[in-house]
């Protein structure tokens, strides 16, 4: 295992060295090292790293996987390979757990990549299941696209009025739904929906900026070594 994750590491930091570069196949060779260290160490044992942040508790975050992944898959999704992304992607679901770390991220980028694939029946399918499985507001906002994609602007907006309301305000938990619906009131010229969820959105930016100035007010006075 030692051996393994020191060819990780130097895989991974040639990737970030090479990140300019058209391409590179570091990348994929360290995904496969990546691999083999959740084999190596489910031989020993069987819950070794049921969850993928859990890898990084292990090393004590000196080799940041899960991060270096979601890297890995925005680099796929850069280049376009699409059908790469979408097996990684798979791979990943069957690989983990996903109690700790909601998957979300991972079905979204799969039904991305089979719409940017022209397989758009085939995202709906796939967002139809999922929502059927799940009524997470991630599954929902792919649902939205999916629709969107295929013209039913009408059913889209079926599911984003069982989330949205006019007194619905826009949270962590759910600004990527209200991005959803700004995106479709758009396209089916619903003015007054669209500035609603906008200005919404725009509020939450706000809170945002305003709770992160004063984190930096408070670091900024309370660091206790400085």
């Amino acid at each position: 295992m030692k051996q393994l994750w020191k060819k990780f590491d130097k895989l991974t930091e040639i990737c970030y060295m090479s990140e300019l570069e058209d391409n590179c196949p570091q990348w994929d060779e360290a995904y496969d090292v990546f691999k083999q260290l959740v084999a190596q160490g489910r031989e020993k044992d069987p819950q070794y790293a049921a969850e993928i942040l859990k890898m990084d508790d292990a090393t004590d975050f000196a080799y940041g996987v899960a991060d270096w992944i979601e890297d890995y898959l925005d680099e796929l999704d850069a280049r376009e390979e699409h059908e790469k992304l979408m097996e990684r992607c798979e791979e990943l679901l069957n690989l983990f757990q996903w109690q700790e770390v909601y998957p979300g991220d991972l079905k979204f980028r799969i039904a991305s990549a089979l719409a940017a694939e022209d397989k758009k029946e085939e995202a709906l399918k796939f967002c139809e299941k999922w929502y059927a499985e799940d009524q997470h507001e991630m599954a929902a906002t792919a649902l939205v696209y999916a629709k969107m994609t295929l013209k039913d602007l009408e059913g889209a907006e079926d599911v984003v009025r069982k989330y949205i309301s006019e007194d619905t305000p826009c949270t962590d938990e759910n600004d990527i739904l209200f991005m959803a619906a700004a995106d479709l009131y758009l396209v089916n010229g619903k003015e007054k929906e669209r500035m609603a969820v906008t200005e919404a959105l725009q509020k939450y930016e706000q809170e945002l900026e305003g709770y992160s100035e004063d984190m930096e007010s408070d670091i900024s006075f309370e660091l206790p070594f400085e």
